[in-house]
């Protein structure tokens, strides 16, 4: 995989927009007369990022990992998918039964991203379904994306291999890649252009991957002229603001004015609104202007984190409390934020999840080998787990597969003709009695909305003056038994306004989270927050976090490095109940000593400091305490049979010239010089390793100030 893409947060914002757009669409709102243009500007956006990370790995990895590529786009679409295909097919199943009957025909696929050519053979109409159309309709869009994923990364792979067997560079490959992706965008907007009849249902140019896949392809032309810098990535602030500007209001008077049935948007509308998306991409991704900070405010960030589960949930919503008709206001707002819940609960317990590897994180446990009781723990932990995540996955599916089999159909065209049947002979003598009720439950439902509008607001005005926003969330994860996102609340707060109480609660919350991650296994977590803790000297946390550092200590290897009184060392040996480590990086060069007179490792300036000064200032005295007093050996010089002097008791010493042999292992190349205490072969020299590991042993003169520091020490760790 490539590296790591800078984020930019603008592009969040667009995804909001583009989620509002549909929204506004399928709820029959005025606002937005063609905001079925919102997927093409995800199309865009699913383009530009996915070629990205395909570019820069193909680049950096010379292939493609197609494997874990497609499990990461199945990780990333098909739970959430398949979340709402099957609460929607249950609840249909109990609500309404011809949305039930319709959604049984098209799950499969649906779930299996081959929607849009399952609606064309069907013959199913985007525009004029009979009746109440199936409640995974909008999934067309899903499955143009998959089939990309799919196929668009064979082709990316297959230029790079013929570019590389010509021995083609970077740029001729960059100028393959945008060929090809051109070539075959063109031959999209075409189809969509030919196949296009006015006089017949546009549903198949609507639905087709052939005639819409120009946007994706398009998407991924910019990446491709970005990564390989064929287009300047900083434009001056006026022409990137400029840019960006016209663009996103071209983009939203086309949404807003046009009717969404006019023919134009199959002669090329699809193909400009394509082209004002680039460009908006192109500008938000460069140089920062009023619009990319406008996109990237947190409730469109927000919305835009969610817009995918939003999409997938607002649809079949929409259609079991409406049936696709335009409703009241109330029933629009509650439909809105009936869909805004169940995608926060999807995002959150299931999208987000899964994305970041739970399944595999828990994989890796299960099959690791524990070595300690925790690690035992959190492993039977995870097993049971595990087990019953299985189970309820088995009887969902069974139950899934039962109510589809077994769970009476009705058709749509037989239930409309009962209904109007029905209407008929009760409509004359029942008119004047439905009127009343109807007026009677529009009062009542006006009444209740407008008195729920007003205690929201009076609860809404309340909180703001009184209590924060993250106040509330803090005390909300409080009473769940969530102390990590109390602690963290409360310390936004405190950063906001200085509230002095705020970080008293803050401490006192990361304390019980500490606590907490450390009874449940979680010793990252508990080794971060006992860190902080300890800078603040807050009650035990100091004892607690050498507690865990010393753990930490004595679960090395040879030659890694570990963290201790907030510094890398590196493990030298192990013993006994007993890890030498020796510094990491090296202070800043400094003298052996600094008189420079008949000296040895007993005398030197550099003991005394380490041993006294550095002891004090940097160590705790938990710290202190943990490391070992040493009786250290001062040996001749071997070559040149220079004295030592006496043996010293040391908590800090400088390793010998037979110790760095015996500790090779554990000893790596530096970037610079650093002091043994053997001496050298004249009087007053000391010997020094050299960069690449190699022992000096004829020694430098001790008051060199080119020379670095990297102590060693005995640490006990039991």
């Amino acid at each position: 995989m490539g590296k790591k893409r800078r984020y930019i947060t603008g592009l969040d914002g667009i995804r909001a927009i583009a989620v509002i757009m549909v929204l506004s669409y399928h709820l029959k709102l005025s606002l937005f007369k063609s905001g079925f243009l919102g997927v093409t500007v995800f199309f865009v956006l699913s383009g530009y990022l996915i070629t990205g990370i395909l570019i820069s790995e193909v680049e950096e990895e010379g292939t493609i990992d197609l494997k874990n590529f497609w499990l990461r786009r199945i990780r990333r679409l098909v739970p959430a998918v398949m979340s709402m295909a099957v609460v929607i097919i249950f609840v249909s199943a109990v609500v309404n039964r011809v949305i039930f009957t319709k959604g049984c025909k098209d799950f499969l696929a649906s779930v299996l991203g081959f929607n849009n050519w399952w609606q064309i053979f069907n013959k199913v109409s985007y525009f004029e379904a009979a009746g109440v159309p199936s409640p995974f309709t909008h999934c067309w869009s899903l499955a143009i994306e998959t089939q990309f994923y799919l196929i668009y990364p064979l082709i990316l792979l297959g230029i790079y291999k013929l570019a590389k067997s010509r021995g083609e560079g970077r740029a001729k490959r960059g100028l393959l890649f945008a060929g090809v992706t051109l070539l075959l965008a063109l031959i999209s907007v075409i189809l969509m252009i030919v196949l296009f009849d006015p006089q017949q249902d546009a549903s198949r140019v609507y639905y087709g991957t052939d005639t819409r896949a120009f946007s994706l392809l398009f998407g991924a032309l910019l990446a491709i002229l970005w990564e390989y810098r064929m287009v300047p990535r900083r434009l001056s602030a006026s022409v990137n603001m400029v840019l960006g500007s016209v663009s996103f209001a071209a983009l939203l008077v086309m949404t807003i004015a046009i009717n969404g049935s006019s023919n134009f948007w199959y002669r090329g509308g699809q193909f400009f609104g394509t082209i004002l998306t680039v460009l908006m991409v192109y500008a938000v991704s460069g140089r920062k202007t009023w619009l990319s900070r406008f996109l990237s405010n947190p409730v469109l960030k927000w919305i835009g984190d969610r817009s995918y589960s939003i999409y997938l949930w607002h649809y079949p919503i929409i259609l079991l409390i409406s049936k696709g008709i335009k409703a009241s206001w109330w029933i629009t707002l509650i439909e809105i934020v009936l869909s805004v819940v169940l995608a926060e609960l999807s995002y959150r317990f299931i999208e987000t999840p899964i994305r970041h590897g739970i399944i595999g994180e828990y994989l890796n446990i299960l099959r690791s080998r524990p070595r300690s009781r925790q690690e035992k723990k959190r492993q039977v932990q995870v097993a049971r787990r595990s087990l019953k995540v299985m189970a309820g996955a088995f009887v969902l599916t069974m139950s899934l597969i039962l109510c589809m089999v077994f769970v009476p159909k009705k058709n749509a065209l037989d239930t409309l003709e009962k209904r109007e049947a029905k209407a008929e002979e009760t409509s004359k003598l029942a008119e004047e009695k439905l009127a009343e009720q109807k007026s009677i439950e529009l009062k009542r439902h006006s009444l209740f909305v407008s008195c729920t509008f007003i205690v929201c607001i009076l609860a809404l005005l309340f909180f703001t003056r009184t209590v924060s926003f993250r106040q509330c969330l803090a005390g909300i994860y409080s009473h769940t038994g969530n102390y990590e996102k109390t602690w963290q609340n409360y310390e936004i707060v405190y950063m906001k306004n200085k509230d002095i109480s705020a970080h008293e609660k803050a401490l006192e919350y990361r304390y019980k989270s500490a606590k907490q991650a450390y009874k449940d296994g979680d010793e990252n977590t508990a080794y971060k927050n006992y860190n902080a803790l300890s800078k603040e000297d807050y009650k035990d946390s100091e004892s607690k976090f050498v507690a865990l550092e010393k753990a930490r200590v004595k679960n090395t290897k040879i030659g890694e490095v570990i963290p201790f009184a907030h510094m890398d060392w590196r493990v030298l040996d192990k013993k006994d109940g007993k890890v030498l480590l020796l510094k990491d990086k090296a202070f800043a060069s400094t003298p052996f000593d600094e008189k420079g007179q008949n000296v040895t490792w007993e005398s030197s300036s550099v003991r005394e400091w380490l041993n006294n000064d550095f002891l004090q200032e940097r160590f705790t005295e938990n710290e202190r305490n943990s490391i070992l007093e040493t009786t250290v050996k001062n040996t001749p010089n071997a070559t040149y049979k220079t004295l030592a002097g006496n043996n010293t008791k040391d908590k800090f010493f400088l390793l010998s010239c037979d110790e760095v042999a015996k500790y090779d292992e554990g000893i790596h190349k530096t970037v610079s010089c650093w002091w043994l205490r053997t001496p050298g072969a004249a009087a007053n020299s000391m010997c020094f390793v050299y960069r690449d590991k190699t022992v000096m042993d004829y020694g430098y003169d001790v008051t060199n100030t080119q020379i670095t520091v990297k102590p060693a020490l005995w640490v006990n760790v039991e």
